[in-house]
């Protein structure tokens, strides 16, 4: 159920519906903690965080991605390569708009 939502989300992203997708993933975020799926959790981070910065939000994408990586870090879980290139994407967005200071 919680991966069918998050990928709901995801396809809503792509779409260009970033209300619909961020509701969908903080309800994805919210399950997996009561469940305790750190890999879960972190991939909602992330595609939460792509979210927000197509809402122009950078900040809030900066940390939402340092959360995922803490927890990626603590399962031993790396970022699947599929997910890679929009990662990468999306990160160079937030940087470019931060700044490498921020």
């Amino acid at each position: 159920m919680i991966q069918t939502q998050r990928l709901l989300a995801s396809a809503l992203a792509l779409q260009g519906d970033h209300g619909a997708a961020q509701s969908l993933y903080e309800e994805s975020l919210a399950m997996a903690r009561m469940l305790n799926d750190k890999e879960l959790m972190a991939s909602c981070l992330e595609g939460l965080a792509g979210v927000v910065v197509a809402q122009r939000a950078f900040l809030w994408a900066a940390q939402l991605w340092g959360a995922a990586e803490v927890l990626r870090d603590a399962i031993g879980t790396p970022l699947p390569s599929i997910e890679g290139i929009d990662y990468e994407r999306a990160v160079v967005a937030a940087r470019t708009r931060l700044g490498e200071k921020a």
